[in-house]
């Protein structure tokens, strides 16, 4: 009798509904794109030319520039190299040490900047005369 009870109480709750709750909610999905950042050369850094003398150096600062367009009011970072090789004749080379450190900088209104950086490179009486090329590249990105 027992397990008759039991099981008329087993095929009583299986046949009980059972209602579920459920919440619902709607949430805001947004996006801003941005524009594409340009960065373009407004001065070349140009050491010019350096003379030395037999058992003498000579060091040389220059400042070159460039123009970044973007985003109206976005905040970016800078990063500059430590340093640029400059190729030149025979398989020789100078190196430039760049003296601007990376920083975070925000875009203007019209989304333009214009920075300027320096670099300072020594020649010596061993270096090889005639003319040396190179090129620093420069990463502008959204922050």
């Amino acid at each position: 009798m027992k397990k008759a009870v039991l099981l008329v109480s087993f095929m009583a709750l299986s046949l009980t509904t059972v209602t579920n709750f459920a919440a619902q909610t709607s949430v805001a999905v947004t996006a801003h794109v941005y524009k594409a950042l340009t960065v373009t050369q407004s001065q070349a850094m140009d050491f010019g030319d350096l003379y030395v003398t037999t058992g003498s150096s000579a060091t040389k600062t220059a400042t070159g520039a460039f123009q970044v367009t973007g985003e109206e009011n976005a905040s970016i970072s800078i990063d500059y190299p430590d340093t640029v090789t400059l190729a030149g004749p025979a398989s020789s080379s100078l190196t430039v040490d760049i003296q601007t450190n990376d920083e975070n900088e925000t875009l203007n209104g019209s989304g333009q900047l214009t920075k300027s950086f320096s670099g300072e490179v020594t020649v010596n009486a061993t270096t090889a005369a005639g003319d040396y090329t190179g090129t620093a590249t420069i990463t502008v990105t959204y922050v």
